[in-house]
């Protein structure tokens, strides 16, 4: 083969070479972005909307409770979230109560909360809690 022939294949490798190279790097880069703009949101979107339409309640209150996502788009998940700790915490003394300890002072308590917590949500939580409180708050 010729020299010339043999140069102008090695640059052609080269460069294209190097063309997937700057293409990786800009797609790494791209890629960890986003991951970095997810991680400043604490989690995504999708990932507290999976919990919350699942009924994962206690799991996506520790979610939040991590990341301490703010805005108002988060609203809706710590007003779920809130309620259903409250509602929890309410079913437990109640269960108390009905065993026979002096636990009603608690169950009162977090009902409040939770109702506190209902008046101050959106329809959207609203609707959430509804679905597990039921007439506790309506």
């Amino acid at each position: 083969m010729n020299k010339k022939i043999k140069f102008g294949v090695y640059v052609g490798v080269t460069a294209v070479c190097l063309v997937l190279l700057v293409l990786t790097v800009i797609s790494s880069i791209t890629l960890l972005s986003e991951k970095l703009d997810e991680g400043n949101m604490g989690q995504s979107i999708e990932d507290y909307d999976y919990d919350l339409y699942n009924g994962e309640y206690d799991s996506m209150r520790d979610s939040l409770s991590f990341y301490l996502p703010e805005g108002e788009e988060f609203d809706p998940y710590w007003d779920v979230a809130d309620a259903y700790r409250y509602y929890s915490q309410y079913e437990f003394w109640t269960l108390a109560a009905e065993q026979g300890l002096d636990t009603r002072e608690n169950a009162q308590r977090y009902l409040e909360l939770l109702q506190d917590v209902y008046e101050s949500s959106g329809s959207q939580a609203r609707d959430i809690i509804d679905d597990f409180a039921g007439e506790l708050v309506s």
